[in-house]
């Protein structure tokens, strides 16, 4: 029984191996109409989007690798054009840009 403990940990521990920690970035952009009457739930969509695709842009970079990504660790830097809207306006375009930036675990 000590024997079979001992090789089923030494064959656990033989394939171990350490992993190395990087960053991988993706960008993503979104743009849609919105009107005053919508304001800020249609700006916060479109920034969502782009957040959205940011993230699966540094996901598919990480995974590209042969890496793992932690894509709760991701933060984005997002940037909206108009961020808001005046009363009255309508059918204005909104650009959203973001660069999202994912940990990524690689294997050695």
């Amino acid at each position: 029984m000590k024997s079979l403990l001992a090789l089923v940990l030494i064959t656990g521990f033989s394939s171990f191996s350490w992993a190395r920690t990087s960053y991988e970035t993706g960008y993503g952009q979104e743009f849609g109409y919105c009107s005053y009457n919508l304001g800020s739930f249609c700006v916060m969509s479109i920034r969502n989007r782009a957040e959205a695709e940011g993230k699966r842009q540094a996901d598919w970079n990480c995974q590209m690798k042969r890496g793992v990504p932690h894509s709760y660790s991701a933060y984005c830097n997002t940037n909206c054009f108009p961020n808001m809207l005046l009363p009255g306006d309508q059918n204005v375009s909104v650009r959203c840009s973001s660069t999202c930036t994912v940990q990524c675990e690689l294997p050695d």
